[in-house]
């Protein structure tokens, strides 16, 4: 057992270093709202999806975004929108930010070297290939390790997590449960982190109707509380 110990405490304290300390530093201590991107002005809010593009439920929700004039990020993943140009160029033409959520859906804890390079560097080449904007990055499950810092810096990237996250992902949450946690935890400069994919992913089957049902009453009702919907600086 002692052996054991000897083996194990060394490659513990290294993943600690690795991937464990740099996600709790970014994810929980810093600041993650809308002033860490320069945003400074009251009733402001973020919303931005993860885990698209989605051929079923992108397209209904470009659709409720177009009906409020709210204007989204969202977090791509390159293999995915590699099969999905046209709805990137939808994204694109309604004035909404493609940014990256990496080449695919990798958690960077269990990434090494090689790895992340290719889930962000060849990501980063697709995503600019087909057109994606405003140099943001947010990684799968908010997870990175030190080679994630470094290659952002090489590519020009940012780092966005997020303030606001409703669980909408689960298969034992209704619309109503994904509206109620939205209302109770939006506050002024949130960044708000839902999903318009996901089921090639981990999350439920047909989970993104859930969050297209639940936006339908939270947009409006934000809107009717003199709120605005932003994007950060290109």
């Amino acid at each position: 057992m002692t052996m054991l110990w000897i083996l194990f405490l060394p490659l513990a304290m290294a993943w600690l270093a690795y991937a464990l300390l740099p996600t709790i530093y970014y994810k929980y201590l810093r600041d993650n709202s809308l002033r860490a991107l320069g945003l400074q002005g009251e009733k402001q809010l973020l919303l931005s999806f993860d885990d698209g593009p989605d051929e079923t439920y992108t397209p209904q929700l470009l659709d409720l975004l177009a009906t409020e004039d709210v204007k989204a990020v969202f977090f791509i993943l390159a293999e995915k929108a590699k099969r999905h140009p046209e709805l990137l160029a939808r994204l694109r033409a309604e004035g909404h930010m493609v940014a990256l959520h990496g080449k695919t859906h990798k958690n960077m804890w269990l990434c090494d070297y090689l790895d992340t390079k290719e889930n962000l560097v060849d990501g980063a080449k697709i995503w600019t290939a087909l057109g994606g904007c405003g140099a943001y990055y947010r990684p799968p499950h908010g997870n990175i390790n030190l080679f994630t810092l470094y290659f952002l810096k090489k590519c020009g990237l940012k780092l966005v997590l997020w303030t606001v996250m409703a669980q909408d992902w689960r298969g034992d949450t209704s619309s109503f449960e994904i509206y109620r946690k939205l209302c109770e935890r939006t506050k002024d400069g949130a960044i708000i982190c839902l999903h318009d994919a996901g089921e090639d992913t981990g999350g439920a089957p047909g989970a993104p109707a859930r969050t297209i049902s639940a936006l339908k009453e939270f947009l409006p009702r934000q809107k009717s509380l003199g709120y605005r919907f932003v994007l950060p600086p290109q």
